[in-house]
């Protein structure tokens, strides 16, 4: 009995101090403000805006804490969506005095320690911090090889010439 009133009771209380149900605060409202626009600011600190585009789950704008390094802003991207685009990352790091898109440095990212299959017990990868209007650029696919073209022709070619071979072993018979 004393369990029956004690239910009841927590759930009474539930009611009375709950959340309303109009007011929305679900990961989603948190997380994504606008059409590729995802929210991770901290109300407590400074704030810049950095941007994802290319081979990533979630490319946008990102309004993040000053201090996010380019491992912390790919994690929140989704990560890569081939786990060889971790090798050929760039980061567009832009003059803030012009408004035009003009480059002030180029970085070239590795970024295959901390997101490989491989285990690690060290990494010695550069992280850089980014900046305001900071632009980091995840390959969507890597230029192909001459093994990915044989491997094309293979798959169209293999079938071919197994029905071939079965015509002519049906047609001796």
């Amino acid at each position: 009995m004393k369990r029956l009133i004690l239910i009841i009771t927590l759930l009474c209380a539930n009611i009375a101090v709950g959340q309303s149900d109009s007011l929305k605060i679900g990961i989603d409202e948190i997380m994504k403000t606008g059409a590729n626009y995802y929210n991770y600011s901290d109300k407590n600190a400074v704030n810049i805006e950095v941007i994802v585009i290319g081979g990533v789950r979630n490319p946008g704008k990102y309004l993040v804490p000053r201090g996010i390094t380019a491992v912390d802003l790919l994690s929140l991207a989704g990560g890569a969506l081939f786990e060889s685009s971790f090798e050929n990352i760039k980061l567009l790091k832009l003059r803030s005095d012009s408004p035009e898109l003009q480059t002030r440095e180029i970085v070239n990212l590795n970024l295959r320690p901390f997101f490989g299959k491989e285990p690690r017990t060290s990494f010695e990868v550069r992280n850089p911090v980014l900046s305001a209007g900071d632009i980091m650029i995840v390959p969507i696919e890597l230029e192909r090889t001459f093994w990915d073209n044989v491997k094309d022709v293979l798959t169209v070619l293999t079938p071919l010439i197994t029905i071939a071979s079965l015509i002519v072993t049906i047609t001796r018979n």
